[in-house]
């Protein structure tokens, strides 16, 4: 199952099919998307981030810089749970 009650869980998805976690020109950077924003807003207790794929096999993808992108992402959600 994807979504809604799990238990003592409320699971929710803030997945972008397609997207990036490096800002790449011409790709879809995650952190530009709407879903990135309601993901930070939701402030969860836990997330489970799957990114850097699309990155890997992409055309004009840039592995390099994958994983700084998806560190600064976590810290990013880390700042908001403080909140």
């Amino acid at each position: 199952r994807s979504g809604g009650r799990h238990g003592a869980f409320l699971v929710k998805s803030f997945g972008v099919s397609g997207a990036v976690a490096a800002k790449t020109p011409g790709k879809k950077c995650y952190r530009d998307q709407a879903r990135y924003m309601a993901a930070n807003d939701f402030q969860a207790h836990v997330y489970v981030v799957m990114l850097g794929t699309n990155d890997a096999w992409h055309r004009n993808g840039e592995p390099k810089k994958v994983a700084e992108a998806i560190a600064s992402l976590v810290a990013d959600l880390r700042r908001r749970q403080g909140d």
